[in-house]
């Protein structure tokens, strides 16, 4: 150990007591707690019930923790710190992840929108625990006491998803009627996770004796049971290549006892048949959603592209979904995974490259590397059986992290293990000798003495700051869960105002509020139009007001984060809207935000569909048809970028036909009805192009396709009843029309054709003429139930 007198001259430290210890136990405890907590915490009030709460729970903590580990040095007027080369490499690339967030056209890099594992806050709180796990449990007699906590931590996790596997948790309701639900993330996140408590507890039956030997063998067993349930490929790949290390090494060196031989047999043997029969355990297994993501190829392309514009700083922490909808290979829209916007590479640390840039990427790949080679030392020291166990599984849990880091996607829960391992081998490491440790003087007299008072009131403001921002965080998402929930559940559109304004004001950084606040604001505009009990001297100055409320939540969405190809589009929508309202200028605006949207998404078809969209409204709205020349364009890029998109299909058939083009409106349907012959609307179009055309055998059978995808498709069965009355097939069109009176019981229309056919007339008599024919009507002739989008909480 080094003393040191930063300060120099006179130097204070307190009197030894009560007082001085009670801070250094409340550091304790916090991180303690962190261990505890850390695989099974969630809470059900926000969108995302666990990761989102188990960072903030995180967060927390590790603030709290850090109060109190200035406090302890304020008490006893010195500061210990420790040091590792490899730690000026961490400081390196957290200094450049600030930089980069600072530089990035996303606000959310700097302090995140949610439970980003890669956002610059996240980095800065995983490395304070880290190092504050080292500082904090200097004897391995308090270490002990975390790595018990992360012991009961992981024991109540591996039993509560056993029971929620077998189905014994479905009594709670809620989360816990998916058999899938874990408090750790995704599924496979879950294998990923025990895999960590299996390589936790092989040292535990290894060496120790008693019952805590039988414990935890018992658990050891358990875990392989739910990774055996789960069956996820990768853990058991990763899994098995450390078991076979461990055995290899304990063959090498003797030792060969029944613990050191059997478990990693066992493993290694369980790893083998979950990769060779992985489909015949899968018709044993709960059956799970299936998780999607990037590929290697897929994330280096998207690596290369972000890094070829911004090779030292990157584009920004938190920036993967947006490099992915910017640079995505366009072959992913022939699958059905077009729309996801994956919001993290193949891998953690690849991730983190494409965001933060080389320099970033090589610091801290160069500190893993160093941190791993202190983990060699700590684990060849000789200890007695119980420091020998701890230190043997902490080398095996950072080993393990440091791998899945490197070939899995990790959300928080896997990130924030990482870094614990990290901390558990600091401390053993300072326990060791081989991280020293100096002790600062923090009362002097002098300039110097100041200087470092007013350090430690910096960092005490910046721990209160940062918890703040986490509660401010904590408050954003629960008041938008709660606005969204008000308006999907209960149709409350004035409580989703307030909650989401709630929302944006604690959290003013997150464009996803503004958005979801715009896209609001625009349906309470058009149904505040479709209100006719609106006084009409009033309903000018309202629809104002409300629209001018969602063109603001939209510009302050785009400021927030220009990346976002969705709020380009939001706003785009606002304009749309007003072109058949007649608007000057709506198209124009409408277009120029599309356009826009389509410099940050160039592969998305359903941006060049919005374009054909507006398009035709215009042209419905003025009654020129010049402008489908524009909407076919556009939807011809649609359907080459995903030559199954139905919608796009479905709008140009309805371009050519009305251009007069019928046989290829026609043709343009059947490919769409072809490609989705289970979308009643596809269906329906060709039924009704096949009826404009008098080839009613096709349109019949068209029609009954939709009328049996949907028993309840009113203007399916209405074209349906009038082929079937031109067939002279009176008792069958009686009976859809019956179908649809039952369905729109106020339809006087059907009513009127209902008494045609039981009179033994034509169903459109007295009818058409003086109306229109119904396939030439601009709306359908009744009307469906449907509802309304509101906020779509993305």
């Amino acid at each position: 150990m080094f003393n040191i007198n930063f300060m120099g001259g006179d130097s204070y430290e307190a009197p030894a007591g009560e007082g001085r210890l009670f801070f250094q136990k409340a550091a304790e405890w916090c991180l303690i707690a962190i261990a505890f907590l850390l695989p099974i915490w969630f809470w059900p009030n926000t969108l995302s019930a666990v990761e989102f709460n188990k960072a903030l729970m995180v967060s927390a903590l590790v603030f709290i923790a850090f109060l109190c580990y200035l406090a302890q040095a304020i008490t006893s007027g010195k500061i210990k710190m420790h040091f590792h080369w490899s730690f000026l490499l961490l400081l390196g690339a957290l200094i450049i992840w600030l930089a980069s967030a600072l530089t990035s056209q996303f606000s959310g890099g700097l302090w995140g929108l949610g439970a980003e594992p890669t956002s610059f806050l996240s980095l800065l709180i995983f490395t304070l625990f880290f190092l504050l796990i080292g500082a904090v449990f200097d004897s391995i007699e308090s270490l002990f006491k975390v790595f018990t906590a992360i012991f009961l931590g992981f024991a109540l996790l591996t039993l509560g998803s056993l029971f929620s596997v077998f189905g014994w948790m479905k009594w709670m309701g809620g989360l816990f009627s998916d058999p899938t639900f874990n408090t750790i993330g995704s599924w496979n996140s879950l294998a990923l996770a025990e895999g960590f408590f299996i390589l936790m507890l092989y040292p535990l039956a290894a060496h120790l004796r008693g019952t805590m030997r039988i414990v935890s063998n018992i658990f050891l067993a358990l875990a392989l049971i739910l990774m055996v349930a789960i069956n996820f490929q990768l853990a058991w790949i990763i899994t098995g290549f450390f078991a076979l290390v461990i055995l290899s090494y304990a063959i090498w060196r003797r030792n060969v006892s029944s613990a050191t031989i059997a478990i990693p047999a066992i493993i290694i043997f369980l790893s083998i048949f979950g990769i060779l029969k992985h489909d015949t355990i899968v018709a044993f297994t709960v059956a799970a959603p299936a998780e999607v993501g990037v590929n290697y190829q897929a994330t280096i392309d998207v690596a290369k592209g972000a890094l070829g514009k911004n090779m030292l700083l990157g584009p920004g922490p938190g920036t993967f979904g947006y490099l992915w909808d910017l640079y995505k290979p366009a072959a992913v829209n022939n699958t059905i995974f077009w729309q996801i916007r994956f919001s993290s590479g193949a891998s953690y640390l690849l991730t983190m490259l494409a965001e933060t840039g080389l320099l970033a990427g090589l610091m801290f790949l160069v500190f893993l590397i160093m941190a791993w080679y202190l983990g060699i030392k700590v684990t060849a020291t000789q200890f007695e059986k119980m420091p020998a166990a701890i230190s043997l599984a902490s080398f095996l849990m950072l080993s393990y992290m440091l791998v899945v880091w490197s070939f899995y996607p990790v959300g928080y829960t896997l990130a924030a293990l990482g870094f614990l391992s990290l901390g558990f081998v600091s401390s053993l490491a300072h326990i060791l000798g081989s991280i020293r440790t100096y002790k600062f003087s923090l009362f002097g007299e002098g300039p110097k003495g100041l200087v470092s008072a007013m350090a430690v009131v910096v960092l005490i403001i910046a721990s209160f700051g940062g918890i703040y921002l986490s509660v401010s965080k904590y408050i954003g998402q629960a008041t938008f869960a709660e606005g969204l929930s008000a308006f999907n559940k209960d149709g409350n559109a004035d409580k989703a105002e307030s909650q989401l304004l709630l929302a944006a004001r604690s959290e003013p950084r997150n464009d996803v509020y503004f958005r979801n606040l715009s896209q609001l604001y625009t349906l309470k505009a058009q149904l505040l139009l479709q209100n006719n009990s609106t006084p009409r001297d009033l309903l000018g100055s309202q629809f104002k007001d409300i629209l001018d409320k969602a063109i603001s939540a939209s510009q302050q969405a785009l400021n927030k984060n220009p990346m976002d190809y969705q709020n380009y589009r939001v706003f785009g929508k606002i304009y749309e809207f007003l072109v058949p309202l007649n608007a000057t200028g709506a198209l124009d605006a409408a277009i120029a935000q599309y356009d826009e949207a389509i410099k940050h998404a160039p592969t998305n078809p359903l941006l060049w569909d919005d374009k054909a969209t507006a398009y035709v409204a215009d042209a419905t709205t003025r009654k020129d048809f010049s402008q489908l020349k524009k909407a076919e364009e556009a939807l011809q890029k649609a359907t080459d970028l995903k030559p199954d998109y139905t919608e796009a299909h479905f709008l140009l058939a309805q371009i050519f036909d009305a251009e007069g083009n019928i046989a290829e409106a026609i043709r343009r349907s059947e490919a769409a009805a072809l490609l989705s012959p289970n979308n009643i609307g596809s269906l329906f179009q060709l039924g009704l192009l096949y009826y404009k055309a008098n080839r009613l055998d096709d349109a019949k059978i068209i029609f009954e396709r939709a009328v049996l995808i949907n028993d309840n498709y009113s203007n399916a069965r209405y074209f349906l009843g009038l082929i079937y009355d031109r067939q002279k097939r009176s008792a069958d069109a009686i009976t859809q029309f019956e179908k649809i009176a039952v369905l729109n019981p106020d339809n006087g229309e059907v009513k009127t054709i209902l008494n045609n056919l039981k009179a033994g007339k034509s169903a459109l008599s007295s009818i058409v003429p003086p109306q229109i024919a119904p396939e030439k009507r601009s709306q359908p002739p009744v009307s469906e139930t449907s509802g309304s989008k509101g906020p779509s909480g993305r």
